[in-house]
């Protein structure tokens, strides 16, 4: 679930439609609810922290809130490509760590458990390099099978702590709608 608002997840997520996922987002809820299914249909919001998206991590917590998302987990886009290279929120570290400890905030406030990756250094010791296609599927074929995004960036030689990681995360019990 990578925007906070129509523009920017639309353009994020090209094809999708905003006011769709949160529709689709709002029958899941209530279905489960009226189902009784709240433990057993898991739903979780995978975001990709990149920097069009960054200032709206707030606003994509509060919207986890809105739809009762069991667990927001949040890793940093692994750049793959040179045109992937300005969106990488590792260009603006101290920005970015402005806007993860925001939505740090707003989590805690509306206790919704969430998991986002440890603050960058701001000392300019943080280098964008492109990743592999490859090295980035071979990580991720090779770990288990509850592997998050965190994990693969982790893998890609992004440093996160175990906070951020989805190996405390418990296997869901039921297929989970995607965010």
């Amino acid at each position: 679930f990578d925007g906070g608002t129509k523009a920017t997840f639309d353009h994020i997520r090209t094809g999708a439609k905003f006011e769709r996922v949160l529709d689709n987002l709002a029958t899941f809820r209530r279905l489960r609810n009226e189902l009784g299914l709240r433990g057993q249909a898991g739903l979780r919001f995978g975001v990709t922290i990149l920097h069009e998206n960054v200032p709206e991590l707030p606003r994509i917590v509060e919207l986890a809130h809105e739809y009762e998302v069991d667990l927001l987990t949040a890793g940093f886009l692994i750049v793959v490509s040179e045109e992937l290279r300005p969106s990488s929120p590792l260009n603006e570290p101290a920005r970015t760590n402005q806007w993860i400890a925001a939505a740090k905030q707003r989590a805690l406030e509306l206790q919704v458990k969430a998991r986002f990756p440890e603050p960058l250094p701001t000392d300019g010791s943080v280098a964008i390099d492109v990743v592999e296609t490859d090295t980035a599927f071979a990580a991720r074929s090779d770990a288990p099978e509850e592997t998050s995004a965190m994990e693969v960036a982790l893998a890609a030689g992004i440093e996160a702590s175990a906070e951020a990681t989805a190996a405390d995360v418990p296997a869901p019990t039921a297929p989970e709608a995607a965010g």
